[in-house]
């Protein structure tokens, strides 16, 4: 199943407010009671941070990927050019 750039932000971040949403029921059923609350904020704001720093490897690798599809294109082109040129030079010289 593939996946846009949209598609994949709104699941990260579904993704990351379904924990928040873990770390808070289990907080407050007492689940976490070791755990302060400034480890809580600290174990949120980590969260944070990797969902950004794997939102911006995702971007980067889109952005190649999309680079590789024009440099492919590109080079497409360039390869039919050269066919019809070898056709139009067999045509000449039989």
């Amino acid at each position: 199943m593939k996946l846009n750039h949209e598609e994949l932000k709104i699941r990260n971040t579904k993704f990351l407010i379904s924990n928040l949403l873990i770390l808070i029921v289990l907080s407050c059923s007492g689940a976490l009671c070791p755990i302060d609350i400034s480890q809580q904020l600290k174990q949120v704001a980590d969260l944070k941070e990797e969902l950004y720093n794997l939102q911006k490897q995702l971007d980067d690798k889109l952005d190649l990927r999309a680079q590789l599809q024009k440099d492919i294109a590109n080079k497409d082109a360039k390869i039919k050019e050269y066919q019809r040129q070898i056709e139009e030079i067999k045509k000449r010289c039989p």
